[in-house]
């Protein structure tokens, strides 16, 4: 009859198990590590990407900036003429004046939206987590939160503009301003003059008053509102472009 003898296992000491133990934490805990490095390369490479693209939004809200304030000085310019035409002791000798400079001026009037499709895609999607300075993500938060102004400021001007509109057809010939239009000279948004001295469809004190207060309330709106503000925000975009150029080492891309 056989006898089968069971294989000797060698017991593991106390300190093999330590160091065995020691040895299984130590490749978690290096894998935990690698992972969070990966993690945090790809979020510094996306943050990158973010801020170069937001670098390109602030770019084009400088140039909306530079453009709206150089259309709006005509825009005041033009009104304040307006303005003084109608009201003066010998207006119907200046109908092609009063003409051009009612319908020029609103021409000039520039209405600036924000480029922040870069900013609004990483509020909503949560990415402005990614900003890892938090002073730099206080001074994008709060441009963006500022210039959101703007958006107000366009529908309060709009509305103002439609009040002229309403009250200078009270005043003016639009068949006078068609054929302005319509001239082969005319190259947006500057228009030649009418010929000769149109005369006013209206002299009416009432009419020409509300025509000069509605032109004085977009004036006013124009001029201490929409230009102030685009000359302190273009000074505010450029110097963000700056501090996020610095911060990202960006002056060479």
């Amino acid at each position: 009859m056989e006898v089968h003898h069971h294989p000797e296992v060698e017991k593991k000491g106390f300190k093999e198990y330590i160091l065995e133990g020691l040895m299984i934490f130590l490749a978690v805990m290096m894998g935990f590590f690698a992972e969070s490095l990966r993690e945090h390369i790809t979020d510094r490479n996306k943050e990158r990407e973010y801020i170069q693209s937001m670098i390109s939004d602030l770019k084009k809200d400088t140039a909306n900036f530079s453009r709206t304030i150089h259309r709006n000085d005509y825009c005041i310019s033009g009104l304040d003429s307006l303005i003084s035409l109608l009201n003066s002791p010998d207006r119907d000798q200046h109908g092609s004046d009063l003409y051009y400079l009612a319908r020029v001026s609103i021409y000039r009037v520039s209405l600036f939206q924000p480029s922040d499709r870069v900013y609004s895609e990483m509020k909503s999607s949560g990415n402005l987590r990614l900003i890892s300075t938090a002073a730099m993500a206080d001074s994008i938060t709060t441009y963006y939160h500022d210039v959101e102004d703007w958006k107000i400021q366009n529908e309060t001007v709009r509305e103002l503009t439609l009040n002229y509109f309403n009250s200078a057809v009270k005043v003016f010939d639009g068949a006078v301003f068609q054929k302005m239009l319509n001239d082969p000279r005319s190259r947006f948004p500057e228009l030649p003059r009418p010929a000769g001295n149109p005369a006013l469809v209206s002299t009416n004190k009432a009419d020409i008053a509300e025509m000069t207060g509605n032109a004085h309330f977009l004036y006013a709106r124009v001029s201490t509102r929409v230009k102030g503000s685009a000359k302190s925000y273009l000074h505010r975009a450029t110097s963000l472009i700056k501090i996020l150029k610095k911060q990202y080492d960006l002056d060479d891309e």
